[in-house]
């Protein structure tokens, strides 16, 4: 019997045959290297998979967990020449601030190449205590860095300024002046000066003085207080009639306005806060007028309090007015005209406030000229008596009838010396 056979039963499948056998081992070689290749890419896969799982990942990478930021819980940074200012540095995550490598801050003076290195003590997780010694007034900078990043909002501004228990020597003078009345400082911390019987004076850095706005060329009658807005537009009220003047930095573009009074005439102290100025009345004795920046009427305060309002400034979000009335006083209203406290000197051998004309703010200090008084007095934006210096006389730091005052960006204090003809700088 003739034996079975695998081969080809018919002629067809004896000529397909040696075609079944090359695709067959094809297929049979491309499976073993499918096979070779998933074995290594599993043996890859497992090696990635170990090898991440002993990767060390910060905690703050963790999903959910969000990066520490810091802060300074100060609003307002303001200092003295050599006396220790601390701030508080704070974090939204204490945990993480355990961990910190370093905390470096820096103060450095914009006037100067003087640079103080800050001390850093940790109050407690995520708190930390900065504290810094300025040893020179003006503007600085404070710099802070957390592991050798700069935190939000760093560099921070900071006015240094001199103690005002150190103040009553005069730094500079400038003279040959016609009965300056008002004083005030614009953006690039020039000083502006007003002449009662004269001019609009900008004064130079040389102890000279350049005339902005001639008296001559105006309708003005007695040129009194001054103040800038935000563009450095000049505004100066007359004490003896309803108009007010305003020109440019350069004293070009003069305009008088008559403006609305509710007694009149005659404005005395003027602050400009936002868009809106604002007028202490000469003869309406508890208000103040408030116009916008073209000098239209807008409206008037009148707070529930007796009272003769000559001086006003703003700070802090108030407004602090000067009260020639009996008892002397320093008023403190909101912008809305609600009288929120008054102070004045009332401790044993303090010389009393004495017709307060002119006012200023400077960080927490409110500094006031008593014109009859002869003298400055000094208190804290919450009306704590601080300081006085001055007296009546000629010589440097004495004064005959002290008027407008204001302080520059340097923490350079200007007072308007009326009879003695002189604008005195501490």
């Amino acid at each position: 019997m003739q034996g079975l056979s695998n081969g080809p039963k018919n002629k067809r499948q004896d000529l397909y045959f040696p075609a079944y056998n090359f695709v067959d081992n094809r297929i049979r070689s491309a499976s073993a290297r499918i096979s070779i290749v998933t074995s290594y890419v599993t043996n890859i896969r497992e090696k990635l998979f170990f090898y991440m799982a002993d990767v060390k990942y910060p905690e703050t990478s963790k999903k959910g967990t969000p990066a520490p930021s810091y802060s300074i819980r100060e609003e307002i940074l303001t200092a003295e020449v050599d006396q220790t200012t601390k701030v508080t540095l704070t974090t939204n995550t204490p945990d993480s601030a355990i961990n910190l490598i370093s905390i470096v801050c820096e103060l450095k003076s914009l006037c100067n190449d003087s640079v103080v290195t800050g001390i850093v003590d940790q109050l407690g997780p995520g708190e930390y205590c900065i504290q810094y010694t300025p040893t020179v007034r003006g503007r600085h900078e404070l710099t802070v860095s957390v592991d050798g990043q700069q935190i939000a909002g760093s560099p921070f501004p900071v006015l240094v300024s001199i103690s005002p228990t150190k103040l009553g020597k005069p730094v500079k003078m400038w003279c040959d002046l016609e009965l300056p009345v008002g004083v005030t400082i614009n953006s690039e911390n020039s000083v502006i000066v007003s002449e009662s019987s004269g001019d609009i004076k900008k004064l130079e850095k040389d102890g000279k003085n350049s005339i902005l706005v001639k008296h001559s060329t105006t309708t003005l009658v007695c040129l009194g207080s001054l103040a800038v807005d935000s563009e450095d537009n000049i505004y100066c009220t007359d004490n003896k009639s309803n108009k007010i003047l305003k020109c440019d930095k350069n004293g070009n573009n003069v305009q008088v306005f008559e403006v609305r009074q509710v007694a009149g005439p005659g404005h005395w102290g003027v602050a400009v806060v936002g868009d809106e100025v604002m007028v202490c009345e000469v003869q309406n004795q508890n208000t103040i007028m408030i116009y916008d920046r073209k000098l239209k009427y807008v409206g008037c305060i009148q707070p529930n309090i007796k009272g003769e309002f000559s001086g006003i400034a703003y700070g802090n979000g108030n407004l602090y007015v000067t009260d020639n009335s009996d008892d002397y006083h320093i008023r403190v209203l909101t912008l809305h005209g609600v009288h929120l406290h008054s102070f004045s000197c009332s401790q044993d051998g303090v010389k009393k406030l004495d017709e307060p004309y002119g006012i200023c703010v400077y960080g927490q200090h409110v500094f006031v000229t008593n014109y009859f008084g002869e003298n400055v007095s000094v208190f804290t934006t919450e009306g704590e008596f601080v300081a006085s210096f001055g007296e009546g006389g000629e010589d440097d730091g004495k004064f005959d009838g002290p008027y407008g005052v204001c302080v520059d960006k340097d923490g350079n204090l200007y007072v308007a010396d009326f009879s003695n003809e002189r604008v005195q700088c501490f």
